[in-house]
């Protein structure tokens, strides 16, 4: 099945690349300057319906892709409603860069706290209930217990919690 799918990109990529060349190729002075007995009303027509073909394949490439894009959401949102202990880590990893973005405006400070959520995250100890408060229903981090983090910007990891 896939293999059908990348022969049909191909096919279509092909078949794009070879009406635009026969459009460049009927637009250049090359082709006006040979004598060609041909009427030029129908190399116009010519240029009019290649240049619709292209636009169909552009079209179909654009509508296609919308609805991958579509699908894909539709599996996020469905993924991100999930309990944290259920979430993927790729997904835990999103939504705790989107707590820390929301609650932390010193770049410097939330880049190191990342780092080390991340490496939790990886080694499964961010993996709990307890560890982070997370509402599903709105996919949102309500807050991380194990986290403290002062006001002078250093943070500790409560390693009782996690």
């Amino acid at each position: 099945m896939i293999y059908n799918e990348e022969l049909e990109n191909l096919r279509q990529h092909f078949l794009k690349i070879r009406f635009e060349n026969e459009l460049n190729f009927l637009e250049t002075d090359v082709f006006t300057d040979l004598d060609v007995e041909e009427d030029p009303e129908w190399i116009n027509t010519r240029k009019e319906k290649i240049k619709i073909i292209l636009k169909g394949i552009d079209d179909n490439n654009k509508s296609e892709n919308n609805l991958m894009d579509n699908m894909f959401n539709q599996i996020n949102e469905y993924s991100y409603k999930k309990m944290w202990h259920l979430l993927q880590p790729f997904h835990r990893v999103e939504k705790i860069k989107d707590f820390l973005k929301e609650n932390i405006e010193n770049k410097d400070i939330r880049n190191n706290i990342e780092k080390t959520l991340l490496k939790l995250i990886y080694n499964n100890k961010l993996a709990t209930k307890k560890a982070v408060i997370y509402d599903h229903k709105n996919e949102i981090i309500k807050s991380i217990p194990a986290l403290e983090i002062m006001d002078t910007g250093e943070y500790t990891i409560k390693k009782k919690l996690i």
